[in-house]
């Protein structure tokens, strides 16, 4: 519930998944905008080992409490390194805490129908998806990287000299 005002608060969750750099360009402009409201931003796997160290000092449901204060969780580059079954247990348990009370921002070179190489668990992926799906928007980018478009300019700018 939304503080004194007797309405419940929504929440969203966007998923961009591509495997080219272009899928960053929504989250970023995105998490320029919500500056304005409270935003967390950090790589999947600095986050994955906080969450991790955490759970081995006994204090993971503390840290999730500590996260609530955000509005908004950006989580950026899920997929590229495989993770353990402490790894992703604590990532399933993010998104569960987050499901109805937070939106979350997940960026990945993986769509969901692949999460099952992420999660070492099946049935933890299917349901970590079903949480990001409900109440989200999912976002496919296609076509080719910013990064490779903007050397190819670049190419072609210092061959016209």
């Amino acid at each position: 519930m939304a503080g004194c005002t007797g309405r419940q608060e929504v929440t969203y969750n966007l998923s961009a998944f591509s495997d080219r750099e272009n899928r960053h360009e929504i989250p970023n402009l995105l998490s320029i905008q919500l500056c304005l409201v409270s935003l967390w931003f950090h790589s999947a796997g600095k986050l994955l080992q906080e969450l991790r160290k955490a759970r081995s000092l006994l204090w993971l449901n503390e840290m999730l409490l500590k996260l609530k204060r955000y509005r908004v969780i950006v989580i950026d580059d899920l997929g590229y390194v495989e993770r353990d079954n402490a790894e992703t247990g604590v990532l399933f348990e993010l998104i569960a805490h987050r499901y109805e009370r937070g939106s979350l921002i997940i960026t990945s070179n993986l769509p969901f129908s692949t999460w099952g190489s992420i999660f070492v668990d099946e049935t933890m992926a299917v349901a970590a998806a079903d949480r990001l799906i409900h109440h989200g928007y999912i976002f496919e980018v296609t076509g080719e990287s910013y990064g490779k478009k903007t050397s190819k300019a670049a190419i072609q700018q210092s061959a016209k000299k």
